[in-house]
């Protein structure tokens, strides 16, 4: 089991454990702030013994292991800065944001700021009217990375606080109101509100969603070991494909947002020789947008045609096909579903929807939860 990072969620809060050099592992506790008062009576390294303590799962990992440096204290979840990039600067890793360690997130956001700041200022450097377009890439992926991780952990606790037992931390983090005032400035919170208000998608789906992305990744057996087969959770991930198949299939009307599909400038950093290059993504006349897949005037073409005719899923599916996006047909279909591009009905005229997936952006590489 070395290397393996674990997320143990308790009646307190959770305990993250990261592995780093050797034997050593980072081990650390996730409460509420209410906990200060006790913090302060009984210091931080009490407080942390007798609260770690209560967390069996993460006891038993630990097996009597030997504490050797002092208790820290940090506060806040999450933050970020209004501006990530402008003029002579460009902020990376913690110095711009910041969420919970759940999947050593920081050490992703900030390899990835730092390759595409370095490709941003190369671009600036040779490229001085590019300048604003530049800055306004880097603030938007930045971000759009940022707001991937913090939706993941607000459908982490949320899922959370409907499986541990009754307690302040969990009720406090599950996520309820589509007022929240926690999640202010949060755009996919925004649109979370607002589709669950046009389209019927509510923040009970939100939840649902964490426990798929849950469940697709358990393990039936409960015991650890360091004996691991992907064939244990082929099985869940052969039904999630199978039901998103299925949806897909039975969209006979697709409707394309607008009436005009465009192709718009935008960037790119190649995954091979980390330059960040000029490329073109699919929009509509209101410049709602599609970024994650660069596109060209054949594409584009085929959406127009779907903007002024309508058809469905298969159809779309073969002309993209024609076009020479067989290979990535589906995944450009759901990335336009997901950025509210296209919205797709059954043959009875109900809406098909598609359950939403996190996207965790890299260099040449994404994950996809």
């Amino acid at each position: 089991m070395k290397g393996t990072t674990y997320s143990i969620t308790f009646e307190d809060g959770w305990v993250w454990m990261i592995p780093m050099k050797g034997d050593l592992y980072s081990v650390g506790l996730v409460v509420d702030r209410t906990k200060s008062a006790e913090v302060r009576q009984l210091g931080a390294d009490a407080f942390y013994r007798s609260t770690l303590a209560k967390c069996g799962k993460a006891m038993d990992l630990l097996a009597g292991a030997k504490m050797v440096d002092d208790v820290r204290i940090v506060h806040d979840w999450s933050y970020d800065t209004e501006v990530f990039s402008a003029d002579r600067f460009f902020l990376c890793g913690d110095a711009a944001c910041f969420t919970d360690p759940l999947f050593s997130q920081g050490v992703h956001l900030a390899s990835q700021s730092a390759v595409c700041a370095a490709a941003a200022i190369d671009r600036i450097t040779h490229n001085k009217d590019e300048t604003d377009a530049v800055h306004a890439w880097y603030n938007r992926t930045y971000r759009e990375a940022y707001e991937q991780y913090h939706e993941f952990l607000a459908s982490f606790y949320t899922f959370a606080s409907f499986t541990e037992p009754d307690s302040e931390f969990w009720r406090k983090r599950r996520i309820s109101e589509s007022d929240d005032e926690r999640l202010s400035r949060r755009k996919w919170f925004e649109k979370l509100a607002r589709d669950g208000q046009d389209s019927g998608v509510t923040l009970d789906g939100f939840r649902d969603r964490a426990s798929t992305m849950i469940s697709i990744g358990r393990h039936q057996r409960q015991q650890l070991s360091d004996e691991f087969s992907e064939a244990e959770l082929n099985a869940a991930r052969v039904r999630w494909i199978s039901d998103l198949t299925a949806r897909l299939n039975s969209i006979t009307r697709l409707r394309w947002t607008g009436s005009k599909a465009i192709l718009k400038p935008y960037y790119r950093v190649d995954a091979l020789s980390f330059r960040l290059e000029p490329r073109e993504i699919l929009s509509n006349e209101d410049d709602l947008d599609m970024n994650q897949y660069p596109l060209d005037e054949a594409t584009r073409q085929v959406f127009q045609d779907l903007a002024e005719e309508e058809f469905g899923y298969k159809t779309l599916v073969k002309r993209l096909g024609g076009v020479g996006r067989q290979e990535l047909s589906t995944q450009i279909v759901l990335r336009l579903m997901e950025a509210g591009l296209l919205t797709g009905y059954d043959s009875d005229g109900a809406k098909v929807t598609v359950q939403g997936r996190l996207h965790f952006g890299g260099v040449g590489v994404e994950y996809e939860v």
